[in-house]
Protein backbone atom coordinates (compact mmCIF):
# COMPACT_ATOMS: atom_id res chain seq x y z
CA UNK A 1 0.00 0.00 0.00
CA UNK A 2 3.07 2.15 0.68
CA UNK A 3 4.92 1.97 -2.60
CA UNK A 4 1.65 1.97 -4.92
CA UNK A 5 1.68 5.40 -3.37
CA UNK A 6 5.01 6.82 -4.00
CA UNK A 7 4.73 5.41 -7.17
CA UNK A 8 1.31 7.17 -8.06
CA UNK A 9 2.94 10.68 -6.99
CA UNK A 10 6.21 9.98 -8.73
CA UNK A 11 4.17 9.74 -12.28
CA UNK A 12 3.85 12.85 -14.20
CA UNK A 13 3.32 13.22 -18.30
CA UNK A 14 7.05 13.53 -20.05
CA UNK A 15 5.89 16.95 -21.48
CA UNK A 16 5.69 18.75 -18.27
CA UNK A 17 8.35 17.36 -16.47
CA UNK A 18 10.32 17.96 -19.68
CA UNK A 19 9.92 21.78 -19.34
CA UNK A 20 9.86 21.97 -15.62
CA UNK A 21 13.55 20.59 -16.16
CA UNK A 22 14.78 22.77 -19.05
CA UNK A 23 13.23 26.23 -18.33
CA UNK A 24 15.87 28.47 -16.51
CA UNK A 25 15.07 29.76 -12.67
CA UNK A 26 14.25 33.53 -12.57
CA UNK A 27 15.51 36.12 -9.92
CA UNK A 28 12.05 36.89 -7.93
CA UNK A 29 11.04 40.60 -9.00
CA UNK A 30 11.10 43.37 -6.59
CA UNK A 31 7.48 43.74 -5.39
CA UNK A 32 5.88 47.27 -6.66
CA UNK A 33 4.10 49.63 -4.69
CA UNK A 34 1.59 50.91 -6.55
CA UNK A 35 2.85 54.04 -9.20
CA UNK A 36 4.91 55.90 -6.83
CA UNK A 37 8.54 55.99 -7.91
CA UNK A 38 11.67 57.11 -5.42
CA UNK A 39 12.47 61.03 -5.14
CA UNK A 40 15.76 61.43 -5.36
CA UNK A 41 16.92 65.21 -4.33
CA UNK A 42 18.30 67.32 -6.97
CA UNK A 43 22.21 67.81 -7.43
CA UNK A 44 22.35 71.29 -7.51
CA UNK A 45 20.20 70.88 -3.80
CA UNK A 46 22.86 68.61 -2.52
CA UNK A 47 25.90 70.44 -3.82
CA UNK A 48 24.95 73.75 -3.52
CA UNK A 49 22.07 74.83 -1.25
CA UNK A 50 21.99 72.16 1.57
CA UNK A 51 25.31 73.14 2.36
CA UNK A 52 25.05 77.21 2.68
CA UNK A 53 21.51 75.95 4.79
CA UNK A 54 23.53 73.92 7.19
CA UNK A 55 25.77 77.15 7.33
CA UNK A 56 23.51 79.48 7.83
CA UNK A 57 21.61 77.73 10.70
CA UNK A 58 25.66 77.05 12.17
CA UNK A 59 25.98 81.56 11.51
CA UNK A 60 22.46 82.02 13.17
CA UNK A 61 23.09 80.04 16.15
CA UNK A 62 26.88 81.42 17.02
CA UNK A 63 25.50 84.38 16.92
CA UNK A 64 22.67 83.76 19.04
CA UNK A 65 25.13 82.10 21.84
CA UNK A 66 28.05 83.94 21.48
CA UNK A 67 27.08 87.85 19.83
CA UNK A 68 23.42 88.09 21.10
CA UNK A 69 23.56 91.56 23.18
CA UNK A 70 20.52 93.83 25.16
CA UNK A 71 20.83 96.99 25.52
CA UNK A 72 18.54 99.40 27.85
CA UNK A 73 18.36 103.31 27.59
CA UNK A 74 17.01 104.83 30.34
CA UNK A 75 15.80 108.04 31.13
CA UNK A 76 15.44 109.11 34.78
CA UNK A 77 13.38 111.40 36.87
CA UNK A 78 14.30 115.16 37.05
CA UNK A 79 14.05 117.99 38.86
CA UNK A 80 15.37 121.39 38.63
CA UNK A 81 16.72 123.21 41.52
CA UNK A 82 18.21 127.14 41.47
CA UNK A 83 19.84 128.88 44.93
CA UNK A 84 21.65 132.34 45.24
CA UNK A 85 23.82 131.56 47.65
CA UNK A 86 25.97 134.81 50.02
CA UNK A 87 29.95 134.02 49.83
CA UNK A 88 32.70 136.28 50.18
CA UNK A 89 36.37 136.07 48.91
CA UNK A 90 39.80 137.79 49.99
CA UNK A 91 42.81 138.41 47.54
CA UNK A 92 45.81 137.20 48.54
CA UNK A 93 43.98 134.35 50.54
CA UNK A 94 45.64 131.10 50.36
CA UNK A 95 43.09 128.26 51.48
CA UNK A 96 39.23 128.03 51.36
CA UNK A 97 37.40 128.52 54.88
CA UNK A 98 34.25 126.50 54.19
CA UNK A 99 32.51 126.92 57.64
CA UNK A 100 33.19 130.94 57.01
CA UNK A 101 32.29 130.90 53.27
CA UNK A 102 35.30 132.38 52.48
CA UNK A 103 37.43 131.82 49.03
CA UNK A 104 40.77 132.60 47.90
CA UNK A 105 40.90 135.04 45.37
CA UNK A 106 43.15 136.89 42.35
CA UNK A 107 42.83 139.30 40.15
CA UNK A 108 43.91 140.22 36.36
CA UNK A 109 43.66 143.82 34.94
CA UNK A 110 43.20 145.71 31.60
CA UNK A 111 42.67 148.87 30.36
CA UNK A 112 40.91 150.07 27.18
CA UNK A 113 40.49 153.44 25.74
CA UNK A 114 39.09 153.55 22.31
CA UNK A 115 37.50 156.88 19.92
CA UNK A 116 34.58 155.87 17.62
CA UNK A 117 32.66 157.60 14.95
CA UNK A 118 28.98 157.40 15.11
CA UNK A 119 25.79 158.34 12.82
CA UNK A 120 23.48 161.05 13.63
CA UNK A 121 19.73 159.45 14.08
CA UNK A 122 17.97 162.37 14.56
CA UNK A 123 16.77 164.77 11.65
CA UNK A 124 15.07 167.92 11.45
CA UNK A 125 13.77 170.80 8.69
CA UNK A 126 16.24 173.30 8.29
CA UNK A 127 14.73 176.14 6.89
CA UNK A 128 17.06 179.27 5.07
CA UNK A 129 15.62 182.83 4.33
CA UNK A 130 17.26 184.36 0.92
CA UNK A 131 18.92 187.89 1.95
CA UNK A 132 20.39 190.31 -0.27
CA UNK A 133 20.83 194.23 -0.71
CA UNK A 134 18.31 196.33 -2.07
CA UNK A 135 19.77 200.21 -2.94
CA UNK A 136 16.45 202.36 -1.49
CA UNK A 137 16.18 205.51 -3.17
CA UNK A 138 14.01 208.97 -1.81
CA UNK A 139 13.25 211.59 -4.74
CA UNK A 140 11.18 213.41 -1.67
CA UNK A 141 13.55 216.87 -0.80
CA UNK A 142 13.70 215.25 3.24
CA UNK A 143 14.95 212.36 4.95
CA UNK A 144 12.48 209.44 5.43
CA UNK A 145 13.08 206.98 8.04
CA UNK A 146 11.70 203.45 7.71
CA UNK A 147 11.08 200.93 10.89
CA UNK A 148 12.56 197.52 11.37
CA UNK A 149 10.62 194.58 9.32
CA UNK A 150 9.87 197.30 6.45
CA UNK A 151 8.13 195.35 3.68
CA UNK A 152 9.44 195.58 -0.17
CA UNK A 153 7.87 193.54 -3.04
CA UNK A 154 9.60 192.57 -5.87
CA UNK A 155 8.49 193.01 -9.53
CA UNK A 156 7.31 188.94 -9.13
CA UNK A 157 5.45 189.83 -5.85
CA UNK A 158 7.83 188.18 -3.87
CA UNK A 159 7.94 190.07 -0.14
CA UNK A 160 11.36 190.82 1.90
CA UNK A 161 11.80 192.84 4.91
CA UNK A 162 14.07 195.28 6.05
CA UNK A 163 16.01 193.68 9.40
CA UNK A 164 16.62 197.12 11.03
CA UNK A 165 15.38 200.61 11.30
CA UNK A 166 17.01 202.73 8.13
CA UNK A 167 16.99 206.30 7.46
CA UNK A 168 17.25 207.17 3.84
CA UNK A 169 18.94 210.43 2.72
CA UNK A 170 16.16 212.99 0.61
CA UNK A 171 17.13 214.44 -2.88
CA UNK A 172 19.62 216.65 -3.62
CA UNK A 173 19.96 219.14 -6.56
CA UNK A 174 23.00 219.61 -8.70
CA UNK A 175 22.47 220.36 -11.98
CA UNK A 176 19.35 218.42 -11.83
CA UNK A 177 17.06 216.47 -9.01
CA UNK A 178 19.26 213.18 -7.50
CA UNK A 179 17.23 211.11 -5.50
CA UNK A 180 18.65 210.18 -2.45
CA UNK A 181 20.01 206.67 -1.44
CA UNK A 182 20.39 203.81 0.96
CA UNK A 183 21.78 200.20 0.93
CA UNK A 184 19.81 198.06 3.40
CA UNK A 185 19.96 194.10 3.89
CA UNK A 186 16.52 192.60 2.97
CA UNK A 187 15.49 188.72 4.59
CA UNK A 188 12.69 186.82 2.39
CA UNK A 189 9.84 186.95 4.53
CA UNK A 190 9.26 183.13 4.19
CA UNK A 191 11.88 180.57 3.45
CA UNK A 192 12.18 178.35 0.18
CA UNK A 193 14.25 178.15 -2.60
CA UNK A 194 11.09 180.37 -4.49
CA UNK A 195 12.66 183.82 -2.59
CA UNK A 196 15.85 183.23 -4.72
CA UNK A 197 15.66 185.65 -7.14
CA UNK A 198 17.76 187.64 -9.43
CA UNK A 199 17.85 191.72 -10.01
CA UNK A 200 14.62 192.98 -9.52
CA UNK A 201 12.72 196.41 -8.91
CA UNK A 202 11.10 196.96 -5.50
CA UNK A 203 8.12 199.00 -4.31
CA UNK A 204 6.98 199.74 -0.75
CA UNK A 205 3.65 198.14 -0.24
CA UNK A 206 2.86 199.96 2.95
CA UNK A 207 2.86 203.36 0.89
CA UNK A 208 0.66 201.99 -1.86
CA UNK A 209 -2.51 204.75 -1.91
CA UNK A 210 0.09 208.20 -0.59
CA UNK A 211 2.67 210.31 -2.81
CA UNK A 212 5.39 208.46 -1.02
CA UNK A 213 4.78 205.00 -3.24
CA UNK A 214 6.46 206.48 -5.90
CA UNK A 215 9.32 208.36 -4.71
CA UNK A 216 10.43 206.03 -2.17
CA UNK A 217 11.77 202.42 -3.90
CA UNK A 218 14.22 199.78 -4.56
CA UNK A 219 16.24 198.43 -7.13
CA UNK A 220 18.43 195.20 -6.52
CA UNK A 221 21.49 194.46 -9.02
CA UNK A 222 22.44 191.43 -7.69
CA UNK A 223 20.07 188.07 -6.80
CA UNK A 224 18.72 187.05 -3.71
CA UNK A 225 20.71 183.81 -2.21
CA UNK A 226 20.58 181.45 0.33
CA UNK A 227 16.82 180.12 0.55
CA UNK A 228 16.24 177.03 1.40
CA UNK A 229 14.07 174.31 3.43
CA UNK A 230 15.44 170.83 3.31
CA UNK A 231 15.79 167.95 5.99
CA UNK A 232 19.31 167.51 7.79
CA UNK A 233 20.79 165.62 10.38
CA UNK A 234 21.27 166.53 14.04
CA UNK A 235 23.06 164.76 16.81
CA UNK A 236 20.64 164.24 19.52
CA UNK A 237 21.41 163.44 23.12
CA UNK A 238 19.66 160.35 23.19
CA UNK A 239 22.25 159.82 20.18
CA UNK A 240 25.05 160.91 22.09
CA UNK A 241 24.07 158.59 25.41
CA UNK A 242 23.67 155.78 22.96
CA UNK A 243 27.03 156.24 21.51
CA UNK A 244 28.79 155.85 24.91
CA UNK A 245 26.65 153.00 26.20
CA UNK A 246 27.80 151.24 22.52
CA UNK A 247 31.68 151.73 22.91
CA UNK A 248 31.60 150.98 26.76
CA UNK A 249 30.07 147.83 26.09
CA UNK A 250 32.50 147.02 22.59
CA UNK A 251 35.52 147.86 25.46
CA UNK A 252 33.65 146.04 28.46
CA UNK A 253 33.38 142.84 25.66
CA UNK A 254 36.81 143.50 24.46
CA UNK A 255 38.55 143.74 28.06
CA UNK A 256 36.47 140.69 29.14
CA UNK A 257 37.94 138.49 26.28
CA UNK A 258 41.23 139.16 26.95
CA UNK A 259 41.00 138.73 30.61
CA UNK A 260 38.90 135.45 30.65
CA UNK A 261 41.79 134.01 27.96
CA UNK A 262 43.98 134.23 30.20
CA UNK A 263 42.26 132.26 32.98
CA UNK A 264 44.00 129.12 34.10
CA UNK A 265 42.37 125.92 33.78
CA UNK A 266 42.48 125.47 37.89
CA UNK A 267 41.13 128.80 38.04
CA UNK A 268 37.69 129.92 37.43
CA UNK A 269 35.91 132.94 36.32
CA UNK A 270 33.01 134.70 34.12
CA UNK A 271 32.09 137.39 32.54
CA UNK A 272 30.03 137.82 35.83
CA UNK A 273 33.40 138.65 38.12
CA UNK A 274 34.80 140.99 36.12
CA UNK A 275 34.34 144.61 37.80
CA UNK A 276 33.94 147.35 35.21
CA UNK A 277 35.18 151.15 35.88
CA UNK A 278 34.36 153.64 32.99
CA UNK A 279 37.18 156.49 33.81
CA UNK A 280 35.95 158.89 30.82
CA UNK A 281 32.59 158.59 28.44
CA UNK A 282 32.47 162.32 26.44
CA UNK A 283 31.80 163.75 23.10
CA UNK A 284 33.35 167.13 21.58
CA UNK A 285 29.78 167.70 19.94
CA UNK A 286 26.99 168.80 21.99
CA UNK A 287 23.35 167.73 21.41
CA UNK A 288 21.83 170.04 18.65
CA UNK A 289 24.91 170.15 16.29
CA UNK A 290 23.89 169.45 12.81
CA UNK A 291 25.93 166.19 11.89
CA UNK A 292 26.03 163.41 9.95
CA UNK A 293 28.49 161.68 12.29
CA UNK A 294 30.04 162.73 15.34
CA UNK A 295 33.18 160.75 17.69
CA UNK A 296 32.87 159.82 21.26
CA UNK A 297 35.59 158.82 23.41
CA UNK A 298 35.67 156.43 26.35
CA UNK A 299 38.15 154.53 28.38
CA UNK A 300 37.50 151.95 31.45
CA UNK A 301 39.67 149.88 33.48
CA UNK A 302 38.27 145.97 34.17
CA UNK A 303 39.17 143.59 37.02
CA UNK A 304 38.23 140.25 36.43
CA UNK A 305 38.26 137.78 39.91
CA UNK A 306 39.84 134.52 40.10
CA UNK A 307 38.63 131.49 42.17
CA UNK A 308 39.71 128.34 42.44
CA UNK A 309 37.77 125.78 40.93
CA UNK A 310 38.11 123.02 43.20
CA UNK A 311 37.27 125.63 46.18
CA UNK A 312 33.97 126.67 44.06
CA UNK A 313 33.22 123.13 43.63
CA UNK A 314 33.83 122.04 47.34
CA UNK A 315 30.98 124.84 47.97
CA UNK A 316 28.76 124.04 44.99
CA UNK A 317 28.50 120.62 46.59
CA UNK A 318 28.14 121.63 49.94
CA UNK A 319 25.16 123.72 49.10
CA UNK A 320 23.26 121.29 46.53
CA UNK A 321 24.29 118.18 49.75
CA UNK A 322 21.19 119.98 51.88
CA UNK A 323 18.93 119.79 48.02
CA UNK A 324 19.38 116.17 47.78
CA UNK A 325 16.42 113.64 48.13
CA UNK A 326 16.70 110.03 48.51
CA UNK A 327 18.51 108.22 45.61
CA UNK A 328 19.00 111.25 43.69
CA UNK A 329 22.55 112.33 42.71
CA UNK A 330 23.46 115.30 40.27
CA UNK A 331 25.04 114.54 37.66
CA UNK A 332 28.70 116.46 36.49
CA UNK A 333 27.57 118.30 33.42
CA UNK A 334 24.14 119.78 34.46
CA UNK A 335 25.43 122.27 36.94
CA UNK A 336 25.06 125.94 36.31
CA UNK A 337 27.42 128.59 38.79
CA UNK A 338 27.37 132.41 38.07
CA UNK A 339 28.41 135.48 40.02
CA UNK A 340 25.72 138.11 40.79
CA UNK A 341 25.95 141.33 42.56
CA UNK A 342 29.46 141.67 43.11
CA UNK A 343 31.08 144.37 45.60
CA UNK A 344 34.70 145.54 45.90
CA UNK A 345 36.20 146.88 49.21
CA UNK A 346 39.56 146.94 48.78
CA UNK A 347 40.79 143.46 48.47
CA UNK A 348 37.33 141.72 49.61
CA UNK A 349 34.85 140.78 47.51
CA UNK A 350 31.41 139.72 48.54
CA UNK A 351 28.79 138.10 45.97
CA UNK A 352 26.34 135.77 45.37
CA UNK A 353 26.82 132.36 44.02
CA UNK A 354 24.30 131.31 41.67
CA UNK A 355 23.59 127.55 41.27
CA UNK A 356 21.18 125.82 38.45
CA UNK A 357 21.36 122.14 38.72
CA UNK A 358 19.23 118.97 37.25
CA UNK A 359 18.80 116.17 40.24
CA UNK A 360 17.75 112.75 39.17
CA UNK A 361 16.71 109.41 39.98
CA UNK A 362 19.79 107.28 40.61
CA UNK A 363 19.20 103.45 38.76
CA UNK A 364 22.38 101.08 40.05
CA UNK A 365 22.78 99.60 36.59
CA UNK A 366 23.88 96.24 38.33
CA UNK A 367 20.67 95.74 40.22
CA UNK A 368 18.65 96.35 36.44
CA UNK A 369 21.32 94.31 34.40
CA UNK A 370 20.37 91.27 37.14
CA UNK A 371 16.78 91.92 37.19
CA UNK A 372 16.64 91.98 33.68
CA UNK A 373 18.93 88.95 32.45
CA UNK A 374 17.34 85.82 30.84
CA UNK A 375 13.86 87.67 30.75
CA UNK A 376 11.84 87.67 27.58
CA UNK A 377 11.50 90.94 25.62
CA UNK A 378 7.70 91.26 27.74
CA UNK A 379 8.99 90.50 30.82
CA UNK A 380 11.82 92.74 30.63
CA UNK A 381 9.54 95.91 29.37
CA UNK A 382 7.25 95.23 31.98
CA UNK A 383 10.20 95.01 34.75
CA UNK A 384 11.27 98.53 32.95
CA UNK A 385 7.93 100.34 33.26
CA UNK A 386 7.31 99.66 36.68
CA UNK A 387 10.74 100.63 37.60
CA UNK A 388 11.11 103.44 40.27
CA UNK A 389 12.49 106.23 39.38
CA UNK A 390 12.40 106.32 35.47
CA UNK A 391 10.84 108.35 33.44
CA UNK A 392 11.30 106.37 30.30
CA UNK A 393 13.31 103.21 29.36
CA UNK A 394 13.50 101.15 25.74
CA UNK A 395 14.95 97.94 25.24
CA UNK A 396 17.04 97.34 21.86
CA UNK A 397 17.65 93.30 21.59
CA UNK A 398 20.43 92.44 18.65
CA UNK A 399 20.26 90.50 16.39
CA UNK A 400 17.12 91.27 15.51
CA UNK A 401 15.71 88.13 15.71
CA UNK A 402 15.74 86.81 19.29
CA UNK A 403 13.40 87.38 21.62
CA UNK A 404 14.60 87.30 25.21
CA UNK A 405 17.58 89.34 27.20
CA UNK A 406 20.61 87.48 27.04
CA UNK A 407 21.56 85.42 30.44
CA UNK A 408 24.72 86.61 30.30
CA UNK A 409 24.75 89.96 32.31
CA UNK A 410 27.87 91.20 30.52
CA UNK A 411 26.15 91.13 27.17
CA UNK A 412 23.40 93.34 28.34
CA UNK A 413 24.30 97.47 28.32
CA UNK A 414 22.54 100.23 29.86
CA UNK A 415 22.86 103.58 29.26
CA UNK A 416 21.73 106.56 31.62
CA UNK A 417 20.46 109.78 29.60
CA UNK A 418 19.84 112.61 32.03
CA UNK A 419 17.69 115.28 30.12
Amino acid sequence: RFMANWKIQDIAPPKKFKKQVEEPLKEPEPQKQGNRKKTQLPRWFKRGFLPFLVLLVFVFGTVHVFFATAEVVVRPQTRQVKLLESVSAEVGRQRLDKEELILPARTLTVEKRATRLFDASSTTIKEDRAKGIIRVYNATDSAKTLVAQTRFVSEQGILFRTTSRITIPGSSEERKLVPGFLDVEVVAAEPGEEYNIGASNFSLPGLSGSVLFTAIYGVSTAPMTGGSEREISVVSQDDIEKAKQALIGELTMKAANELLSQVPEYMIATEDSIVVEVSEASSLVEAGAELDQFNVTVSLNAVAYLFPRADVDTLVETFLASELGEKERVPNDKTRISFQQITVDTDTVTLQLSIQATLYQYTDPTELKIKLRGKSEKEANDILTSYVGLKEAKLSLWPFWISSVPGNVDKLKIEVIVD
